[in-house]
């Protein structure tokens, strides 16, 4: 996020009138990863549920007020694993465009 914000003036230079806001978002658990295309045209992508929440999450910095969130479930796997970053706040029982259950939320900016 700070990085995106530096180049903020260089952005506004080249014309973008807009609310500047980046936003990030990760979320974890089993995804498909191929190349999908044909031989002149191949393009690399993933599926699966942990990038749909991934970019919903994105997409949900805004409506929170937030710059980088993730789910609870990946906050507590990243813990586990050694993250020790600052403490950081809970929200949870949020309702996620194009999810059918709550989701609780980590807001890591």
């Amino acid at each position: 996020i700070d990085a995106v914000q530096a180049v903020e003036p260089d952005v506004r230079a080249a014309g973008w009138k807009g609310l500047f806001r980046p936003g990030a978002a990760v979320a974890s658990g089993v995804v498909t990863v191929g190349v999908v295309g044909a031989r002149n045209r191949l393009e690399f992508t993933v599926i699966g549920t942990p990038v749909n929440l991934a970019a919903k999450l994105e997409a949900a910095n805004k409506i929170e007020g937030t710059k980088i969130l993730t789910d609870a479930r990946t906050y507590d796997l990243a813990v586990a694993q050694g993250y020790s970053g600052p403490a950081p706040e809970r929200r949870s029982g949020r309702q996620i465009q194009g999810f059918s259950n709550p989701v609780d939320l980590v807001v890591l900016a």
